[in-house]
């Protein structure tokens, strides 16, 4: 799957079920929200996946 593949993908599952009061309520919210911040630092910004794997293997976070 290619990168633009997998951020429409995603875009889609956002536009789906959008945040709402009921959204809220679930015990999954934080995961959704966690995917959806994960998912906007992927597209609005310029990052490199391989960049991205590196610093995974260092056991760090992108911004540590």
């Amino acid at each position: 799957m290619s990168k633009e593949q997998y951020n429409g993908l995603w875009a889609d599952a956002f536009q789906t079920e959008p945040i709402s009061e009921k959204l809220m309520r679930s015990p999954w919210f934080f995961f959704y929200v966690q995917f959806y911040l994960r998912f906007k630092e992927s597209t609005d910004s310029n990052y490199d996946l391989q960049e991205l794997k590196e610093i995974g293997k260092q056991g760090k976070t992108p911004h540590s």
